[in-house]
């Protein structure tokens, strides 16, 4: 690949349409990560990565994570292992097998960043929960600080309703276990 053909490749990937803006400047993950690497060392950085991420742990091997990351990833199990035993003397790799890399790469970090974004959104409600219900209402406040009591009250209300109707839930389903073993043991005797 000349340097021609990469500035071409990374200019494309850089303004994305967006649906939310005009226009929105946008790298993919897997060239902002490997800027300024050979094509070899991008391929053996990606498969690298990609085997960290399906290693199994201690009882798991390196070449069957490869042979996995290269099936899922849609190249040959054979270039995968050529990639990992040769990148640093391989002098190209294949546009295909380095696209499908790239990609498998950049998936890879989309979910994590998807996840990470997800356990945010998460830690922040239950932050907002706890402010909500554990905060304590100042009396001085007016206006402002009885609505605040009264959504306290309100929320305090209902969390109590639903914790009274689980529990009945749950007696009635012990009841009906117990009515159930009940039946059967007379059925025996």
């Amino acid at each position: 690949m000349s340097m021609s053909d990469t500035r071409r490749v990374e200019t494309d990937t850089k303004h994305v349409k967006s649906d939310t803006s005009k226009w929105s400047v946008s790298v993919m993950r897997a060239l902002a990560d490997t800027h300024g690497m050979a094509t070899n060392e991008r391929a053996g950085f990606w498969l690298e990565k990609l085997m960290q991420a399906n290693h199994r742990g201690p009882t798991d091997t390196w070449t069957a994570a490869r042979d996995r990351v290269a099936i899922k990833a849609g190249i040959e199990p054979s270039m995968a292992k050529r990639i990992w035993q040769r990148w640093r003397n391989m002098t190209d790799v294949s546009g295909d097998t380095l696209l499908k890399l790239m990609l498998a790469y950049d998936d890879l970090c989309q979910r994590n960043d998807a996840a990470a974004d997800h356990y945010k959104a998460v830690r922040l409600t239950l932050r907002e929960d706890h402010e909500t219900y554990d905060e304590p209402v100042q009396t001085d406040m007016g206006e402002a600080s009885a609505r605040l009591r009264a959504e306290l009250s309100e929320a305090g209300r209902k969390r109590k309703a639903f914790k009274a109707k689980t529990a009945r839930i749950a007696q009635m389903a012990v009841a009906a276990e117990t009515n159930a073993s009940r039946r059967y043991a007379s059925r025996e005797s």
